[in-house]
């Protein structure tokens, strides 16, 4: 029997079930090892047993290949290991959103478990409150608490981000109201979370959809319901969302940014590439993720690099982010082949090629902030990236045959 049809059609609410099951130390290293085994087992189980052109896949594979080469000439294999492990399976899950989320009804699919995925959201956060599971980082009060999610709030932002095709899926006015409370409640809960990077990216891509996609006159109408709900629930949430203000009130000082160590690291690490003391550093880094202690002449301590672009750089070096901002050019070049050919009057195409460009914009944003060894979010940035990519090419050869 094969395995991967059970698992890729619910592969993001798992993925999210073993990021909210990991607050249990206990169960760490069983749930990491069972994450692994599925993503891995049955990404090349699907690439054994069909055959299909590797060709749109050129740059990911040269990059994977390329990240694990260097992984041999790390000062510590093990940590660029995990770190290529956990980079490289996101990735490649755009072969599986491209290949197997290929027609409308795997798509369907696959944006229908979404519904679980806010679900799932929603009740971690009720039982991580009741029960006082995780701590708040900024109040270290038990107010505001998401369990094990704390550090993972971008599956809010992304999960949010493919709402619009959720809600076309659902036919009943009953789903559709289930569907945007779920979805209302995500929203609620990342902006109390006041995560800057999160928040922005998520206001971006919908940003970036709401240009292609709506009129001025349902961008306000949107608005204008969301402002009167929001008005009215927020005397619910005021006195905790004025402590957790209070508490990030550093943050939004003048200054602030410069601060910060994501803005610090960041002339430390483009010094030395660029200075090219060390040309074997600078092109091809030698460290593959491992960036501890690699950077800034080690007065950063134990302290990762956090920028996606600064890590990679830093550690893949010149050619490893060359290799890497090509897989988003390809991406880019692909969607251009289709965008000649798909018009506004297939709406629902026009809502794909609308939700890609959030996803594709939002994603570098994300990456300031850094958050590449996280999976769950990743693969939904890729996974859609991917079936959108695959679905609109579909739709242009249904079309052609009619």
């Amino acid at each position: 029997m094969k395995l991967y049809p059970i698992f890729f059609k619910y592969i993001l609410p798992f993925n999210l079930l073993i990021d909210v099951f990991l607050i249990f130390e206990s169960l760490n290293s069983f749930l990491v090892l069972i994450r692994a085994f599925f993503l891995f087992f049955c990404f090349f189980e699907y690439l054994f047993l069909n055959k299909f052109s590797l060709k749109p896949f050129l740059f990911i594979f040269v990059f994977v290949f390329y990240s694990v080469i260097i992984m041999f000439f790390s000062s510590s294999i093990s940590i660029s290991l995990n770190g290529v492990l956990k980079n490289s399976i996101s990735i490649l899950y755009f072969v599986i959103g491209y290949s197997y989320f290929s027609t409308p009804d795997k798509f369907k699919q696959l944006s229908l478990s979404l519904n679980l995925f806010y679900l799932i959201l929603v009740v971690n956060f009720i039982i991580s409150n009741y029960f006082d599971l995780g701590t708040d980082a900024y109040t270290e009060s038990s107010e505001f608490l998401v369990g094990n999610l704390d550090d993972r709030w971008n599956v809010f932002t992304y999960s949010l981000l493919i709402f619009p095709v959720v809600l076309i899926y659902r036919k009943t006015s009953f789903s559709k109201y289930v569907s945007i409370f779920l979805a209302f409640i995500c929203l609620v809960i990342l902006i109390f979370s006041l995560k800057r990077i999160a928040i922005v990216s998520l206001l971006v891509g919908y940003c970036v959809y709401g240009f292609l996609n709506l009129s001025i006159k349902n961008v306000m109408s949107f608005f204008l319901v969301f402002s009167f709900v929001g008005l009215l629930s927020f005397s619910l949430f005021s006195d905790v969302l004025d402590n957790r203000i209070e508490a990030r009130s550093d943050r939004f000082d003048d200054g602030s940014l410069e601060r910060e160590g994501r803005y610090l690291e960041s002339f430390y690490v483009w010094e030395e590439v660029l200075e090219f003391e060390n040309l074997n550093k600078s092109l091809f880094g030698l460290e593959a993720y491992n960036s501890v202690g690699n950077y800034g002449d080690g007065i950063f301590g134990e302290r990762n690099i956090h920028v996606d672009y600064n890590l990679i750089v830093n550690t893949l070096g010149i050619v490893g982010l060359i290799l890497y901002l090509l897989i988003f050019v390809s991406f880019y070049f692909q969607l251009r082949l289709v965008s000649k050919i798909i018009s506004k009057v297939n709406k629902f195409d026009w809502k794909l090629y609308s939700i890609f460009w959030s996803l594709f914009i939002s994603q570098f944003i994300t990456s300031l902030g850094g958050q590449m060894y996280n999976i769950t979010f990743r693969l939904i940035i890729f996974i859609f990236l991917g079936s959108i990519l695959s679905n609109l090419r579909y739709s242009i050869y249904l079309n052609r045959l009619n």
